[in-house]
């Protein structure tokens, strides 16, 4: 499901990776409605050439093509007990009584979990008890943000922000960090991408 994210991001720069390598790839977006109301969206075939599924751990299970392996990537853990700050009564429940059932048929059907962090993999482990979850980390493109040479000290620096425009990511700290660093920074060296 498109929904203007990181996850976004990671699916499109796997796709092209993986179909420059050689190995064909193609994504399927679903209506980001498909994620709360799956009934309401028509469930697509894959291509007849497709060997492996790969999915994002909130699939609706009506999705998930049958009959062919399953690789589930979890991007982040919203049953992580420290995101209780950050979530509305609705949200928690919606959490608990939606996405954990739905996580929990993806995970017990795949023949592979795929974790972006460690500490994801963790809080995976702690939901709901899966072990042999490999990590693989979120790759950056080292050629669109490669680190500017400094030619003189306490030259104004940019900012880059990348996340989405949450306190749950940081991005309340940012008027602080950058009251704390002065006048080292100039605001429109300051960039943030959501």
């Amino acid at each position: 499901m498109r929904c203007h994210s990181g996850t976004d991001t990671f699916t499109e720069r796997l796709c092209r990776a993986l179909n420059a390598q050689g190995i064909r790839a193609e994504i399927t977006w679903l209506p980001h409605r498909a994620e709360y109301a799956p009934w309401s969206v028509p469930v697509p075939k894959p291509p007849t050439w497709a060997n492996v599924v790969h999915i994002n751990s909130w699939l609706p299970p009506r999705f998930v093509p049958p009959g062919l392996p399953i690789v589930v990537t979890v991007h982040s853990s919203v049953h992580d007990p420290a995101l209780l700050p950050y979530k509305s009564r609705l949200q928690a429940l919606y959490h608990k009584h939606w996405i954990h059932p739905i996580e929990a048929a993806n995970l017990a059907r795949a023949h592979c979990v795929v974790a972006v962090s460690h500490y994801t993999a963790a809080q995976i482990e702690a939901s709901f008890g899966i072990r042999d979850i490999q990590v693989i980390h979120n790759g950056i493109d080292c050629q669109a943000f490669a680190p500017v040479a400094r030619t003189a000290p306490n030259r104004p620096f940019r900012l880059l922000y990348v996340g989405n425009w949450s306190a749950r990511k940081g991005v309340d700290l940012l008027g602080p960090i950058m009251e704390r660093l002065g006048n080292c920074w100039v605001p429109d060296d300051c960039v943030a991408l959501l």
